[in-house]
């Protein structure tokens, strides 16, 4: 089952694959120059969210805990 948590940690896992298949067409329609400032940004964004998810599944693997069951404990 999916759940919000999956979708969060393991989407930003994903979005580089969407990005490769996009980089061309892009480059393509837009100027050199342009484009790979374009590119280049959105690789260091990519890069961070990848890691940033990446982070917090060691970190939730090294509690050994489960994350949604904290997120509802105080109701």
């Amino acid at each position: 089952m999916v759940t919000a948590f999956h979708l969060a940690v393991y989407l930003p896992v994903l979005f580089p694959v969407a990005a490769a298949v996009g980089a061309r067409p892009l480059a393509e329609r837009l100027e050199p120059q342009l484009a790979t400032w374009l590119l280049t940004v959105s690789a260091l964004a990519l890069a961070a969210l990848s890691r940033a998810a990446l982070g917090v599944l060691t970190v939730a693997g090294w509690c050994g805990c489960r994350w949604p069951h904290w997120w509802g404990a105080g109701r």
